[in-house]
């Protein structure tokens, strides 16, 4: 893609000004020791960070504790050759002018032959306007253009030949956040007046985060978020009300001390109990919040076989007992003990009940229609009379005309049934009509109309619009 002239002068400006700081070696060095491995060799195991003798019954590709690095690190063989252990982006973030820019770096440690080696090195630029608005996003020759997509592989220390970032495969959009180096954010932001007081550099020391969308979104919250060490709450500006403020005071040692994200704080505000087992055990419910209309979590999983992967059932088979008026006061109603039972033995009563509610509905409607029906030569149509009718149709038909029940009853179309004069009875053509319009005509398995009966139902469409439907 095309850079303009006064772009490449800025790309070059930037690489003139733009410096690696004096101490941003100890920033990778603290980085490194997550790269860490133990290595199985002839005479034991041993740890690559402090070479310490490591006594362990574990296997290769385990994870075994080292007491005197405080890590949980993975055990390899000595006898592997350039293999790619470990990677993370990390981000210097710097201001020019009036551009803010990040600087992504990829801290690579690669294990060979019982030997980590290790680089650092640039490969991408996002570069911001005053309102944090992206305006250059761009790759140097550490990004290698593949069919597949642009992978990041180590080329030079000192990139040039800066390329605007095109590609949907491109890392930079599959990055959702860095690790960025808190010195820099703290000598940016603090000459700034508006994060001056942020603290943002400190949440950087804690967490892996988009530091474009806290500065786009930045409300005092923030700042006494990270104050009260709440580095997970902080990551989310938006989702966090003021109502919220009360609650987070009264119960700040727990939340201090379990450092909850935004969804486990908004389940512990819910269920108001400072347990963070049962928390996290919620968190894992994808459709919690939908549970919480009718039940208690804690008696669910004391008195329910309640897991992930039955939720959606669970929350079917609670909204059926409702519909159905069934006394969700009662325990054996709200708490069944296998879902799946109590669910499927639900389910017939709840699809009779419906189907007679559609079906009554359907029928007033095919009242209302009843001077739409038009004879023409052998044919004859008219609406359908009941939801029976519809299912029968799609039945004879062999389509899917029974799940257009809902969409019957609330206006969004009507379905016609086209038959020969002669054998009324023998479905034939299932016509959908909208706005006074066929949008949809098909004969048996989905089969095209004839011209024939494509000629009767234009003729239909003339006749319905000149008709007037009651409402």
């Amino acid at each position: 893609m095309y850079i303009k002239k006064k772009n490449q002068e800025l790309f070059i400006e930037l690489d003139s000004y733009l410096k690696v700081p004096s101490d941003f070696n100890n920033f990778k060095n603290q980085i490194y020791k997550s790269h860490n491995l133990i290595i199985k060799k002839d005479d034991g195991y041993y740890c690559t960070g402090c070479n310490n003798k490591i006594y362990t019954s574990k296997k290769i590709n385990e994870y075994q504790y080292c007491s005197h690095c405080k890590r949980k690190l993975l055990i390899k063989s000595k006898k592997i050759k350039n293999y790619v252990f470990r990677s993370d982006n990390i981000c210097i973030f710097d201001r020019y002018k009036d551009y803010y820019i990040e600087r992504i770096f990829r801290l690579e440690t690669i294990y060979d032959l019982g030997k980590l080696k290790r680089c650092c090195y640039e490969w991408g630029r996002n570069i911001y306007d005053n309102s944090f608005n992206c305006i250059h996003s761009i790759l140097n020759e550490n990004t290698v253009a593949t069919p597949g997509g642009t992978f990041i592989s180590f080329r030079t220390y000192n990139p040039h030949n800066w390329r605007y970032n095109t590609s949907y495969y491109s890392p930079m959009n599959y990055i959702s956040f860095l690790k960025y180096y808190p010195s820099s954010l703290k000598k940016v932001l603090q000459a700034d007046k508006r994060f001056k007081y942020s603290k943002i550099w400190e949440l950087a020391k804690h967490a892996e985060f988009d530091v474009i969308y806290l500065l786009k979104y930045y409300n005092d919250g923030i700042e006494f978020l990270i104050k009260n060490k709440l580095y997970n709450l902080s990551l989310n500006p938006k989702s966090l009300n003021k109502k919220y403020i009360n609650t987070i005071r009264l119960n700040l040692k727990f939340l201090q001390k379990n450092n909850l994200d935004i969804d486990e704080f908004l389940i512990f505000s819910k269920i108001n109990k400072s347990n963070i087992n049962l928390i996290q055990k919620i968190k894992k419910i994808h459709n919690y919040n939908d549970l919480f209309k009718f039940i208690d979590f804690e008696k669910a999983f004391k008195l329910t076989n309640l897991g992930s992967l039955n939720s959606y059932e669970y929350y079917d088979y609670l909204e059926m007992a409702y519909k159905l008026k069934l006394d969700m006061t009662n325990k054996q109603i709200l708490y069944p003990e296998n879902i799946k039972k109590a669910h499927d033995k639900l389910l017939p009563e709840f699809e009779l009940k419906k189907n007679r509610s559609l079906s009554n509905k359907i029928k007033k409607i095919s009242k209302r229609l009843e001077n739409t029906k038009f004879t023409s030569g052998q044919y004859i149509i008219y609406p359908v009379t009941s939801y029976e009718e519809l299912v029968l149709e799609g039945n004879n038909q062999h389509n899917c005309v029974r799940t257009y029940a809902d969409r019957i009853v609330d206006g969004t179309c009507l379905i016609y049934l086209m038959r020969k004069k002669d054998n009324p009875d023998k479905s034939l053509v299932t016509v959908e009509v909208r706005n006074k319009k066929v949008v949809q005509s098909r004969t048996k398995n989905n089969e095209s109309t004839t011209l024939e009966q494509d000629k009767f139902l234009k003729n239909f469409e003339i006749f319905i619009n000149s008709q007037k439907i009651e409402n």
